[in-house]
């Protein structure tokens, strides 16, 4: 275990560790990470009633362009450096188990982590392009997301009925929202 968590690492071989527990999922490039993918988190543990979040660290995001991606070990430090909460856990889980699309990370988090209750953590700017994902309405039939509000898309979503329950997605709407992203940051360190 490192920087205080309360939990290690999970292991791409699954573990008795994660029996039972309820674990929500934020996926991304983490380009850099920042403030509001911690804020997102820590919402997402108070209101999901969850034992832990975990950061999976993308190798490469497919909607993205690989250009100028520092080296996943380099982003998982500053991930580290940013999460400072125990129940957000830091992984590389996509790059051991060799998945970029969220469809095929669950699917082997499914096989490895079977007593494990996954929720797939994203904010509203991702529910504007859900759409693109791969195999996204089979996502929604089989796995729970969890869309948490962020700025700009939180005035697009806000028609959307909330619904709490099991195995559908659910929309967090009436938390304070950080305007803040990765892309941002990214254009302010070039500029």
């Amino acid at each position: 275990m490192t920087g205080g968590a309360l939990f290690p690492a999970p292991s791409p071989l699954g573990g008795a560790l994660w029996r039972t527990k309820r674990v929500g999922i934020l996926g991304g490039s983490f380009n850099p990470p920042h403030i509001g993918h911690r804020h997102i988190s820590l919402i997402a543990l108070r209101r999901l009633n969850l034992d832990a979040v975990w950061w999976l660290v993308s190798p490469c995001n497919p909607l993205k362009s690989p250009d100028n991606l520092p080296s996943i070990k380099e982003r998982m430090e500053k991930c580290r450096a940013v999460s400072r909460h125990p129940r957000i856990v830091v992984s590389g889980l996509e790059a051991d188990f060799g998945t970029r699309r969220t469809c095929d990370t669950l699917n082997v988090l499914h096989r490895r982590f079977p007593e494990t209750d996954f929720l797939w953590i994203c904010g509203f700017d991702n529910a504007v392009i859900f759409h693109k994902w791969e195999g996204w309405r089979d996502l929604l039939r089989k796995d729970r997301f969890a869309f948490i509000a962020r700025p700009p898309a939180e005035t697009l979503v806000r028609r959307v009925p909330a619904s709490r329950a099991p195995g559908q997605t659910v929309w967090i709407r009436d938390v304070p929202t950080l305007s803040i992203s990765s892309s941002d940051l990214r254009r302010r360190a070039d500029g």
